[in-house]
């Protein structure tokens, strides 16, 4: 129930969209100071209003943050997904384990009619055995 609950509130994954536009993902893990493309603080300095020149090199101390925001949301994003695909392949393997239960308890129940048979076949050979050791034909 509560799996079910999860997966109605997580569909399946899907690509993650980019938070704001004109934002790349960066295809490096590490962040060195600076290394975010130059759009992106731009574009931040854009949507929220600031004054400050998007030609200049130097970066505010907003642009960092905004920076950083953006990389959490990636990185958010990112694990979210992953627990998705996680979530799906654990449901997946769920039910071929409940399948391959299935299908070991159909073999063992072959098994033991099989162990039946047998067990009544010694029975009736040894029963005439002896009735052949005997002499009662």
């Amino acid at each position: 129930m509560i799996r079910r609950a999860l997966i109605s509130n997580f569909p399946a994954p899907v690509a993650p969209r980019l938070p704001f536009p004109g934002i790349r993902l960066l295809s490096s893990g590490s962040l060195p100071s600076g290394s975010l493309p130059s759009t992106s603080s731009s574009h931040f300095s854009n949507l929220f209003g600031s004054n400050s020149n998007s030609n200049s090199n130097s970066r505010s101390s907003s642009d960092d943050r905004f920076d950083w925001l953006t990389i959490q949301l990636y990185k958010a994003t990112f694990f979210i997904a992953l627990f998705q695909v996680c979530w799906s392949l654990d449901e997946k393997i769920g039910k071929l384990e409940d399948k391959m239960d299935e299908r070991i308890s159909r073999v063992e129940t072959s098994i033991n009619r099989i162990n039946q048979s047998l067990t009544t076949l010694t029975i009736e050979v040894n029963a005439l055995r002896k009735e052949k050791r005997w002499g009662w034909s």
